[in-house]
């Protein structure tokens, strides 16, 4: 075929390249998401589910003097801007940038061939919900990434990152009143034997790195007991694997199917499965349930750092121009505005501020990383009984007195890493408080014994004294529990009067304080409840294990230590 001339080459070029153009954007804007060879019935109508910008994107002042408490940190990234309405938009033809997470996704999901009733339940479900979603997704989308690559390098289906939506609704502080935690859910004795340390300054289940890794430990070892059946491995993740095999063993004796839906699982459990595959079906293909899922950028929006010893997060926060809270947002686990004296010793910070934050920390010798309290030994001090008391570790301490075992000398000045001082607004202090006497002598010692339904909780409140009190004199670790007719020490302070102490004892050998279930009823509140039993809604929280995002439902039992009758109430 002839070449045009050269007058017309350049002219028609452009020509073809115009039509070229207009032919792509017409056929990105026609183009379905997914081409499926049957007819859609009509789609409901749609909702645009949006991902908010992360936190770094902020450039307010950030502030470090003060120490947020449990109750005061939030699943939610810091200051996040209103969530505006979308109007509503065609799903088909929506062109996703292909270098989208979702689209990651996508291309390694293997549940979403089932089909069961339930499964169209839970998508009815979610698609009625779109805030519910589009407040999960938002949340996820920090995290997504990491959890990704950790699946991807396991080989595993990508289709379990999006089991934190059911089990946690992405939330690392998340709480359930059996006493689960993060984004995960693992309860303590699961968490601990898949090796998620728990104690003073960390919880390892809350920390979205080391909970991921066991969560898929534990999904692994579970898929392949369960015959590789990944509906079963799920479904033993939320029951237990011993009532998944009971389940199966009871069906195969009566001879009957032994899948998922066959079997005699509980209600929550039943629930469970079918809640994952809804979302798992809307992440596939949203535009078949009319939503459209906002694109997540595919690219790490944090970088985990090594830091090798104990460090003050109040110096992190400085350091990486970020707020206090802002550091706890991005590292969950961690408990104290120290880190943990023996470790995990590794930081998530935003990527845009890992590096800066790496040369400025450099430039400050490790000595000066921590907050330190130095304390004079006293007459029957123990190395042991002084890391107790100022909850910091023997490891820590004698690391920091370069000390080579336990012996220490009356009158010897310790240096104390990591001493809890969460009420200091300095960042770095170095020779701060010298105790010059030894804790106060004990006038009088007793022994309680455990009854049934005690706490060291409710143990400290009827003596007036505290729970780290309670744990120094029984040498007690964080998250010993407690056993019926176990016995006590009980050490009264000084500064305790007579009367004082035989209201104490009248209190324990009388009766004047009882342990109390009571069975959530429609319109009931925390604050309704405390006024009834005449507690705080503090200590409901606290006996409950329930976290300022958990609500109460109807038939929810709680737990309550009452020292007077309720108030009696007609409604």
């Amino acid at each position: 075929m002839p070449q045009p001339s050269g007058q017309l080459a350049s002219p028609l070029r452009t020509l073809v390249s115009l039509l070229l153009i207009l032919w792509t954007v017409t056929g990105c804007l026609s183009t379905p998401a997914v081409v499926r060879s049957t007819p859609l019935t009509p789609p409901p109508p749609e909702v645009v589910i949006s991902v908010l910008p992360m936190a770094e994107e902020r450039d307010d002042s950030p502030s470090h003097n003060h120490y947020p408490s449990e109750t005061e940190r939030t699943n939610q990234p810091p200051s996040l801007p209103e969530i505006t309405p979308s109007p509503a938009q065609p799903t088909v033809g929506l062109c996703v940038p292909p270098h989208d997470l979702w689209n990651r996704i996508r291309s390694n999901l293997v549940l979403t061939s089932s089909h069961h009733p339930e499964i169209e339940k839970r998508v009815r479900f979610y698609r009625n919900r779109p805030l519910f979603l589009e407040q999960t997704f938002n949340r996820a989308s920090l995290w997504l990434r990491l959890i990704v690559e950790e699946a991807e390098a396991r080989q595993l289906p990508l289709d379990l990152v999006l089991l934190p939506v059911v089990e946690s609704a992405y939330k690392p502080l998340a709480r359930s009143r059996s006493g689960a935690a993060g984004l995960w859910q693992f309860i303590p004795s699961t968490g601990l034997h898949f090796g998620l340390k728990q104690n003073h300054w960390y919880d390892g289940r809350r920390d979205v790195i080391a909970a991921t890794d066991a969560a898929f430990d534990y999904l692994s070892i579970l898929y392949h007991q369960f015959d590789r059946d990944w509906l079963l491995a799920l479904a033993a993740y939320n029951a237990g694997e011993g009532r998944v095999a009971q389940e199966i063993r009871a069906n195969l004796d009566a001879g009957k199917a032994i899948d998922f839906w066959s079997l005699d699982l509980p209600q929550e459990t039943r629930n469970y499965v079918p809640k994952l595959l809804a979302i798992i079906r809307i992440v596939a293909n949203p535009p078949a349930q009319g939503l459209v899922l906002k694109s997540i950028p595919d690219q790490q929006r944090l970088k985990r750092i090594e830091i090798g010893e104990q460090i003050d997060l109040d110096l992190v926060a400085r350091l990486s121009g970020l707020s206090l809270n802002e550091i706890y947002f991005y590292n969950p686990g961690f408990k104290r505005r120290n880190t943990d004296p023996d470790g995990p010793h590794h930081l998530l910070l935003p990527a845009a501020r890992a590096e800066s934050f790496q040369q400025q920390l450099a430039q400050i010798p490790s000595s000066q990383w921590v907050t330190l309290r130095q304390y004079r030994v006293a007459s029957g001090d123990l190395l042991g009984r002084i890391a107790r008391r100022f909850n910091s570790s023997v490891a820590a301490i004698r690391r920091a007195n370069r000390l080579e075992g336990d012996l220490i000398k009356v009158g010897e000045i310790l240096n104390i890493p990591g001493a809890d001082s969460e009420n200091t607004t300095s960042s770095v202090i170095t020779a701060t408080t010298i105790t010059d006497k030894p804790a106060t002598k004990p006038t009088r010692t007793r022994e309680h014994t455990v009854r049934s339904g005690e706490s060291l909780w409710a143990i400290a409140r009827l003596y007036s004294v505290s729970v780290a009190e309670l744990r120094a004199w029984n040498e007690m670790q964080h998250g010993t529990l407690l056993k019926v007719g176990q016995p006590l020490r009980i050490e009264y302070p000084q500064a305790a009067t007579t009367t004082a102490i035989a209201a104490v004892e009248e209190n324990d050998s009388g009766s004047r304080t009882r342990k109390v279930h009571y069975t959530v009823r429609k319109g009931d509140s925390l604050s309704r409840i405390s006024r009834r039993y005449r507690v705080s809604i503090k200590s409901l929280r606290h006996w409950n294990d329930l976290h300022q995002d958990d609500y109460l439902h109807p038939g929810d039992r709680l737990t309550l230590f009452i020292t007077s009758e309720p108030i009696l109430s007609n409604s």
